[in-house]
């Protein structure tokens, strides 16, 4: 079976594409770039959460999913009222190469280790999506109602990094 380590480079891979983005200076990432990358975050979290609530066999880990996709589909209806909806760069190119093998390696599992490999994957996902949050998208935009949607986002993926990380505990490795 696959580990999500595949699924963590890719979205590493996400990461350096947005910080060549803006090795010129924080803000030759334009807020369209921006927003697009929070979106395909978003749109990575529900895709793979949508699978999470159908297999996981742990009811904590099901809610955990259902809080996901209803999160992160608030988190794009944001986004997409400022006029910013995914749209293709490298940055999302490679966020949608992390969102394929994770879904490749979530297809692989079942029972418990589905529970612990989804769970496993989301503290990933989440400690990188963080990462591009504080330090790209957030201070690269320009526009006050994309900053306070990627501030409100940079929240909301604190506090789901933290229950994934419980839950991890609860559940094991």
């Amino acid at each position: 079976m696959m580990t999500s380590a595949c699924a963590t480079q890719h979205q590493q891979a996400a990461i350096n594409e947005t910080r060549q983005m803006t090795s010129a200076g924080v803000d030759s990432l334009t807020d369209a770039e921006a927003g697009a990358i929070a979106h395909k975050l978003n749109d990575g979290e529900i895709e793979l959460a949508r699978i999470a609530v159908s297999n996981a066999t742990n009811p904590a880990v099901r809610d955990f999913a259902q809080m996901m996709i209803t999160d992160h589909t608030n988190a794009n209806a944001m986004l997409e009222r400022e006029g910013y909806a995914a749209a293709p760069n490298s940055a999302v190119n490679a966020l949608d190469a992390a969102t394929n093998h994770m879904k490749t390696m979530l297809n692989g599992a079942n029972g418990p280790g589905f529970d612990r490999a989804y769970i496993s994957g989301q503290i990933d996902m989440h400690t990188n999506a963080l990462s591009m949050v504080s330090k790209n998208l957030a201070p690269s935009a320009q526009d006050p109602k994309l900053r306070t949607i990627l501030s409100d986002m940079r929240r909301t993926v604190e506090m789901h990094l933290q229950r994934a990380k419980d839950l991890q505990n609860q559940i094991g490795r």
